[in-house]
């Protein structure tokens, strides 16, 4: 009797929990106004190149921490100031690293992302994820120029305009809206699939197709993989400043990442992307173009280290 009691019990357990599994869940964003969510985001950015036969590859590791503070909320729309408490880059070009921090004070691009780590600006988010607006970036640029004066502006222009490829309007909009515009519009189970278009903005503008599917669901937890693929408008032939060259860029490839998602506040627990893109970079110089081939390897990882205060 005892034993048939057991068994029950446990089927009772395995059906709970597979009941509870197959309920339908909203996903979105739902955080508390006047705490601070955080994110570290560390990135390897693998590019090589063959130029006129010799390969020419550059590494570069980015350390980035996030504080995202909620000002308001207002009809579903979140008014968030934005901070950068630690920045870190470091370069390999062949076998030499370079290596900068917002800690140091030392050298000029780690002066600039010191100055970036002191100010801040302030963004429109809404509950499923989608960036409607930034504000206050020109003040923000402005306070670290200021900040940076004793660096010689030709010196500071070019670093600047590096640090922007990854960190302007629209480069912002892309990063963040990455991790942050995932939701559906409908609420999703185990195994229910849906599909996102947007814009990838960084050195080179590109469409991608976001498929996503949910993997688990718990009480706590939301683990969501998505596959990606992206590819440059190969009609468009704008050419663009990159450290003071003409320059446009033919990608296509391929992104897969997993989210892990607290499924009481929507926020990013954990997210692994890797991103592969092959193609070619066009130089054109007084006219003449060179077509260089070029391998873009992204691996990041994104959590939010347990932090909100």
């Amino acid at each position: 009797m005892r034993t048939i009691f057991k068994l029950t019990t446990l089927l009772l357990f395995i059906v709970g929990i597979n009941v509870h599994a197959q309920k339908k869940a909203s996903l979105g964003l739902n955080l508390e106004t006047g705490k601070t969510y955080y994110q570290s985001s560390v990135s390897n950015i693998e590019m090589k190149q063959n130029i006129n036969g010799q390969e020419v590859n550059i590494t570069m590791d980015t350390d980035t921490k996030t504080a995202f503070q909620i000002l308001n909320e207002k009809e579903g729309v979140y008014q968030i100031k934005v901070t950068y408490p630690f920045l870190e880059v470091g370069m390999y070009v062949g076998p030499n690293l370079q290596s900068f921090s917002s800690a140091q004070n030392e050298d000029p691009f780690s002066k600039i992302l010191s100055a970036m780590s002191h100010y801040s600006f302030e963004l429109s988010l809404s509950k499923k994820g989608k960036i409607t607006d930034i504000r206050g970036l020109d003040d923000y640029w402005k306070k670290i120029d200021e900040e940076t004066k004793d660096i010689p502006a030709m010196q500071k222009s070019q670093i600047l305009n590096q640090i922007k490829q990854s960190y302007g309007e629209k480069q912002l909009k892309t990063n963040m809206e990455m991790l942050t515009n995932i939701f559906p519009e409908e609420a999703v189970k185990k195994g229910s699939t849906w599909s996102k278009s947007s814009q990838y903005t960084i050195s080179f503008t590109a469409n991608i197709k976001r498929t996503f599917t949910v993997d688990r669901l718990s009480k706590t937890e939301i683990i969501i993989n998505e596959v990606n693929h992206i590819a440059t408008d190969n009609t468009k032939e704008e050419y663009q400043e990159i450290n003071g060259m003409q320059m446009r860029y033919e990608m296509e490839g391929d992104n897969e990442a997993t989210y892990t998602i607290d499924r009481t506040t929507g926020w990013i627990k954990n997210v692994n992307s890797t991103m592969k893109l092959d193609g070619f970079t066009h130089i054109n110089a007084g006219g003449q173009v060179m077509k260089v081939p070029l391998e873009f390897t992204t691996i990041t990882s994104t959590n939010d280290n347990g932090l909100v205060k």
